[in-house]
């Protein structure tokens, strides 16, 4: 994006009416009215021109007795990146085994329960409460290959009890706990490859819904560990269509010009007519492993934890319901 020249009040003016993030940087501008400067990008209501007035930077609108915005935060580097470590911060509250209602988990991070939950879900494009099930599912998969059974497993890893566990079964595992366990027995598993933002990524599904997605470097790999992950299972290379339905969702989520997270991938497969979650430019990427339905805008309740640190390759990752 070529740099522009905000060397006159007219030009900084002009900026600040566009919002352009290329005059971020060069100058403040603050509003005599409210007291407050923002950078030349903020979202915030335009104010009147003529109570608008420029400043070098921050420094000088402070001594002039303006105080930084706490929307844009012109006082901080990178607004952006302490969103993404913010929501970093929670996903890591999220994965401790004590529950947290969605106020105590904001109440963490000093703020309120709505912009938490928004701020959440428009960096990692899913909600507290997908989260949750994402982390369930996680923990699910662990006790299953441990040989726990059933619904020990559903309960250890924090499903209330056996039927809330049934009830998300097949967005969790794609399959049955039972089939699972025994690697995919008596299940024909159908998979494609492809080009994502993610390098070389394998999707694969059953019946019941998507079962794995798996990225990696290669095809040979990928199919290598599907293998392995289910050894019993009836793999077949996906049809025609299938394969351009895929396709077609890696393009999409490819294309965007953001850091695409694996778990979007994932829930894109499963959904298709959704949209894959973004994170975004320098954010860290993170790898959910399973989601679920939200049942409104506010969440309440408590959560059971996030998974947000697996590494790529480092695990199947499980179908889910995009949130929009």
């Amino acid at each position: 994006m070529k740099p522009i020249v905000a060397d006159t009040d007219d030009r900084r003016w002009q900026a600040v009416c566009e919002r352009d993030t290329r005059a971020d940087g060069q100058f403040v501008f603050a509003v005599l009215t409210t007291g407050i400067c923002c950078r030349p990008s903020c979202r915030s209501r335009r104010a009147r021109r003529e109570n608008v007035r420029f400043f070098a930077d921050v420094a000088a609108a402070v001594a002039a007795g303006f105080r930084p915005c706490k929307r844009c935060q012109p006082d901080k580097d990178y607004p952006q990146q302490q969103r993404v470590d913010k929501v970093a911060q929670a996903c890591r509250l999220l994965e401790q085994d004590a529950p947290l209602t969605l106020e105590a988990l904001a109440g963490q991070l000093a703020m309120s329960p709505f912009h938490f939950h928004r701020l959440f879900k428009s960096v990692t494009g899913m909600t507290p409460k997908a989260w949750q099930q994402a982390w369930r599912a996680q923990r699910l998969r662990e006790a299953l290959e441990q040989g726990i059974p059933v619904t020990r497993a559903a309960l250890a890893a924090g499903f209330p009890d056996s039927s809330s566990y049934y009830r998300q079964a097949d967005a969790a595992l794609g399959m049955t706990a039972s089939q699972f366990r025994r690697g995919g027995a008596a299940t024909v598993v159908t998979w494609t490859t492809g080009d994502c933002a993610l390098g070389r990524c394998l999707v694969a599904q059953s019946e019941r819904g998507v079962c794995a997605v798996l990225p990696g470097d290669n095809d040979a790999a990928l199919l290598d560990d599907l293998r392995r992950r289910f050894p019993n299972a009836e793999l077949r290379e996906g049809d025609p269509d299938f394969c351009q339905q895929m396709a077609e969702i890696f393009a999409a989520a490819g294309s965007a010009g953001h850091c695409v997270s694996a778990a979007g991938l994932a829930g894109a497969a499963a959904d298709p007519g959704g949209r894959a979650p973004q994170l975004p430019p320098g954010g860290r990427a993170y790898w959910p492993a399973a989601g679920g339905k939200s049942r409104g805008r506010r969440l309440r309740g408590e959560f059971a934890g996030g998974d947000c640190s697996l590494p790529p390759g480092g695990g199947p990752l499980r179908r889910y319901k995009i949130l929009l």
